[in-house]
């Protein structure tokens, strides 16, 4: 092989090792459990029972605060959905559960996150009393009924109101 070649090649290694490294270490998220949140850095995935009473929009669904309980510890953690681009699903406020991706903020002690994926709450096998069922014959629990009314509210859902923060 004569030298100009082997410069190349070698230059070509070098460059794939530092970008490989640079992608891999960027778009690796990780589930965590909420008892393990606050000693991990970097992207991490969330998931626990949503607190429909802590369901807060700040500013219509695309900046709200809320927390999330785990279901075996009954551990809290404060979320703060920041997404400027993209709203919180319409179901959130009915979801049993979410599943959140962000970066924990030990400053404000709560995971900031720009993904939230929802569990259906018809789907949810814990849920013995009722079976939820969206449409008119809808039955939900007080919490539920009040998080969706505070959360039409918020993001302008209702008839006639203005979403708030705008």
């Amino acid at each position: 092989m004569n030298r100009k070649a082997l410069m190349a090649f070698g230059v070509a290694a070098a460059c794939s090792v530092v970008g490989f490294a640079a992608l891999g270490g960027g778009s690796t998220v990780r589930n965590v459990a909420i008892a393990n949140v606050r000693t991990q850095q970097g992207p991490m995935e969330v998931y626990g029972a949503l607190d429909k009473r802590s369901i807060r929009a700040i500013r219509s669904s695309n900046l709200v605060a809320f927390d999330i309980v785990d279901d075996k510890t009954k551990q809290r953690l404060s979320v703060l959905y920041d997404n400027p681009s993209t709203g919180l699903p319409v179901n959130f406020p009915t979801a049993s559960h979410v599943r959140a991706t962000g970066v924990y903020d030990s400053t404000q002690d709560k995971l900031v996150s720009d993904k939230v994926y929802t569990k259906c709450p018809s789907k949810d096998p814990t849920n013995g009393k009722q079976k939820w069922v969206y449409g008119e014959n809808q039955k939900q629990d007080t919490d539920t009924e009040e998080a969706l009314i505070k959360w039409q509210t918020a993001t302008g859902q209702k008839t006639g109101q203005k979403p708030s923060g705008t």
